[in-house]
């Protein structure tokens, strides 16, 4: 955590960002995350981490705002999120089309009508002031100990799967792990990053 707030002080690395954040959104009672949580630091550090191109990071903060019922925010990280991914690749829709949707269609649940032009005002906004940084971020971290200690991984293969818990099915959501691999390929240890919008569900994709 120390290396990490250390890189974290400036904006040259949204993967650091987005990781750290991770760990202060979420209660150590549901993850292996070995802060207290803090949603106005998780806030801060994922808020920089969206707008340099963390398009979960944007799904992750909508979901914040919409459990403190801050509802404008919640829509307008929800619409930054949906615009981002469905404007990517079909690969990255195919995976994250589903979850988009529901990210949508939670925070616009109790959204006011009545604010909805103020709401399309602001997401307009706000990519007309960060596209280029979230389409194009710009890792630019200094002489970091392990340059491959904290890359991001690579895009993989979706595996739909329907959890259940107790009988009854969880509704869509991800869970996210940090793995430590032996020598062999083989996990040698798995950390519960974050998981959401129901936290039992990375206990049931452990």
């Amino acid at each position: 955590v120390g290396e990490l707030e250390a890189i974290a002080k400036d904006d040259s690395d949204p993967g650091v960002l987005y990781l750290l954040g991770s760990l202060y959104r979420q209660d150590p009672a549901d993850s292996s995350s070995p802060v207290a949580q803090d949603l106005d630091r998780a806030r801060e550090l994922l808020s920089r981490a969206a707008l340099r191109g963390k398009t979960l990071a944007m799904a992750k903060l909508s979901t914040i705002e919409l459990q403190a019922g801050n509802y404008f925010e919640a829509n307008t990280w929800a619409q930054l999120y949906c615009h981002y991914v469905l404007d990517r690749d079909s690969k990255e829709f195919a995976m994250h089309g589903n979850f988009a949707a529901m990210i949508l269609s939670k925070a616009i649940e109790k959204f006011p009508e009545g604010k909805m032009d103020a709401l399309e005002s602001t997401v307009g906004a706000m990519i007309a002031k960060f596209d280029n940084q979230i389409r194009n971020p710009k890792v630019e971290r200094s002489d970091p100990a392990d340059p491959e200690q904290f890359t991001d991984p690579k895009l993989g293969a979706g595996v739909p799967i329907r959890p259940f818990h107790k009988g009854r099915r969880i509704e869509s959501g991800m869970a996210e792990y940090v793995i430590e691999l032996g020598a062999n390929g083989k996990a040698r240890k798995v950390w519960v990053l974050d998981s959401w919008p129901d936290p039992r569900l990375s206990q049931i994709m452990y």
